[in-house]
């Protein structure tokens, strides 16, 4: 074997290892330090799955060039003893005596084949198997539903982009030299090499995504990524199931079970045209390669490539604004209004246009989200709070004090130097419904214009609850405080000229907090070391927030008064029943007046006429049952010899009856 191609795969073992302490070092970075998101919240604490997914891919890459390193070796000495066996055979014409143990080395190179190889391939796949699960299950699914930002991405840009470069110049030259000496051998390593500086290249484009505001742009490359490590797994199993059937053929050519054909081709794509040609040739009986527009596609195909990319990234200077959109883009630091129509821009990303629906009105929600199952009309009692997810998730209830509202004393109650008053907590679902009016102004406003609104919201609404006391929020006050909360908002947000209208406020789903939170109170130093570590517990917050309203025995006070506010609301709900059964009764008593009344005067008109009344009551209800009432009524009096004569016509009623009847004929 050449000596160049055995220093060449030492080469390629070096710069693995040199690799994978490079994305290690990339890795430990983001672990160790701070975040590069402006949010907090939205922020990764560790590392990002994109780069723990490079460092696996070289990883696996540094174990397969240190694999075949050692692979080359035992070829290398069975080819030195196959020089050394021919050239003794031919200055002697007598070789049984080396019949006996005639070549060991080749012997060792098989029985490594046989079974190291195998072995080796298995624990890759076991590797890639395992490594994609947690990954993709563990720090990849997390940090996905959290949406996180990439930490330290001005370090793994820099590192990335550096040693990318290293790897793929070493690749290239490793498989030259393997095409050019047809060295098979030295392939494994060098695909590997070059699949390392993509990941590289992958992770500096996340990186520089990250610097330019697109944060999550290393989630979609973990994304891929994981995809891809699954689909190498599935090729490794398919391999090791394919070479059980593999026919058996002494002197062929060394087995390389663990050589990814998907990585070589990935990372060698030009020759995917060998592998074309070659079916090519043998699908159409003579050589399609050697002609003219084959060899213009091989030789023209990555400029035909580029120059669709190049036009493709051109294209993102066309925008297109709907009728009912106004776009923004940012020029020389000022915003940039567009109009509906089609315009034009720089291309991605010197600019991007922020997209507006001035027309359309949007809600800001402030608290924790309800639970769309619950309506008003859904009875529910306050000890489970109308919050989705509550029952499930418990670090929601670990963190619902962090939406807690301060309200003042109850009125009539003396407070004391110790317990100034009782006051109570409110948490609720607060909504800011509000239009963009001037989308320069909004985009011009701050970084973040709805935090700005949601801060002012957050602020208003809790110096509002702070003026009023949690019964009178929860009874009759509550549209009065939306209405100076709005006043208020609006007030600040034209201070501050965010461009926008604040079309309305709702205070929905206030209750009091349905247990009270856990207090400790911690001594001035204590609260001073932890200002300074930045890690606020949130018994100091609380503390911070309800300093004057705890005493020696806080959590027993707060207990107390969580109690005396559902007391309260359940006295107001009680009294509000009691007022609807009286006015109920006080209606039933109304209509029994009203029929007490007509039955009197039934009575009145009965002994005024014995025996006309009756009849006359019979037949009105059979007027009511037959539907029609009858032409003529006739009434038999008292004295037989009297003739009455009815007029055919109708009468109005009883007390009309007289007029119908005109007396005895004489």
């Amino acid at each position: 074997m050449d000596t160049k191609v055995k220093k060449a795969g030492l080469m390629n073992t070096i710069i693995a290892f040199m690799g994978v302490l490079v994305a290690g070092g990339v890795v430990l970075a983001m672990v160790s330090g701070p975040a590069t998101g402006s949010e907090v919240e939205a922020t990764a604490s560790g590392a990002s799955a994109m780069a723990w997914l490079v460092t696996a891919f070289l990883l696996m890459g540094f174990l397969v060039a240190v694999f075949s390193f050692f692979h080359m070796h035992l070829i290398d000495r069975e080819m030195i003893e196959t020089l050394e066996h021919d050239a003794l055979s031919r200055g002697s014409t007598d070789t049984s005596m080396f019949e006996a143990d005639a070549f060991p080395a080749r012997r060792t190179r098989e029985q490594f084949d046989k079974w190291f190889v195998p072995a080796f391939t298995v624990a890759l796949l076991l590797f890639q198997g395992i490594t994609a699960y947690y990954i993709y299950s563990g720090t990849f699914a997390s940090q996905w539903e959290a949406r996180t930002e990439m930490a330290e991405a001005t370090w793994a840009l820099a590192l990335s982009s550096v040693f990318g470069l290293m790897l793929f110049l070493r690749g290239r030259y490793a498989t030259l030299l393997s095409r050019m000496g047809k060295e098979v051998i030295l392939q494994p390593g060098s695909d590997f090499l070059l699949l390392g500086a993509y990941m590289f290249f992958a992770q500096s484009v996340a990186a520089a995504g990250a610097m330019l505001e697109y944060a999550h742009l290393h989630l979609y490359v973990a994304y891929g990524l994981c995809i891809l490590l699954a689909i190498l797994t599935l090729e490794t199993l398919l391999r090791l199931i394919l070479d059980i059937y593999r026919p058996r053929v002494e002197g062929r050519e060394v087995r390389q079970l663990y050589h990814s054909r998907l990585v070589g081709l990935i990372s060698k794509p030009e020759s995917f045209f060998t592998t074309a040609a070659h079916t090519l040739d043998y699908q159409f009986g003579f050589k399609v390669s050697g002609t003219w527009g084959y060899e213009f596609m091989r030789k023209r195909l990555g400029s035909i490539v580029l120059l669709q990319l190049f036009v493709l990234w051109l294209s993102s200077s066309v925008v297109i604004i709907q009728p009912n959109e106004v776009g923004v883009v940012q020029r020389g630091g000022q915003p940039l209004r567009l109009d509906p129509g089609i315009r034009l821009k720089l291309p991605w990303p010197l600019e991007s246009v922020e997209r507006y629906h001035p027309e359309e009105i949007l809600t800001l929600v402030i608290g924790p989200e309800q639970n769309p199952e619950r309506t008003p009309e859904t009875p529910h009692l306050w000890d489970v709070p109308n919050v989705l997810g509550y029952d499930k998730n418990i670090s929601m209830r670990d963190d619902l004090y962090k939406t807690y509202y301060l309200t003042k004393p109850s009125e009539g109650v003396e407070g004391n130097a110790t317990d100034p008053g009782k006051g109570h907590m409110l948490f609720g679902h607060v909504t800011v419904n509000y239009r963009i009016s001037n989308v320069e102004q909004w985009s011009r406003a701050s970084a973040d214009p709805k935090r700005a609104l949601a801060q002012i919201a957050e602020r208003e609404v809790t110096r509002e609850l702070l003026l009023r006391d949690a019964n009178s929020i929860l009874t009759v006050e509550r549209g009065d405080a939306a209405g100076e909360i709005l006043k208020n908002i609006k007030s600040t947000v034209k201070e501050h000229d965010l461009g926008i209208d604040v079309v309305g406020v709702g205070l929905a789903g206030l209750q009091p907090p349905p247990e009270p939170p856990t207090v400790q109170v911690i001594s001035s130093q204590d609260r001073d070391k932890t200002k300074e570590s930045g890690s606020e517990a949130p018994t100091y917050v609380f503390t911070s927030m309800a300093e004057s309203l705890l005493v020696e025995d806080a959590k027993l006070q707060m207990s107390m008064r969580s109690k005396e506010s559902n007391a309260t609301v359940a006295g107001v709900v009680s009294t509000s029943i009691l007022k609807r059964a009286e006015a109920e009764a006080l209606k039933i008593s109304r209509e029994k007046m009203v029929d007490n009344k007509t039955l009197g005067e039934f009575v009145k008109t009965f002994r005024k006429s014995k025996v006309v009344f009756p009849y006359f009551q019979y037949l009105e209800q059979y007027t009511k049952a037959v539907g029609a009432a009858p032409r003529k009524w006739v009434i038999v009096g008292s004295n037989p010899n009297d003739r009455i004569r009815i007029e055919n016509k109708k009468t109005g009623g009883l007390g009309n009856i007289t007029e119908a009847v005109t007396g005895p004929d004489e």
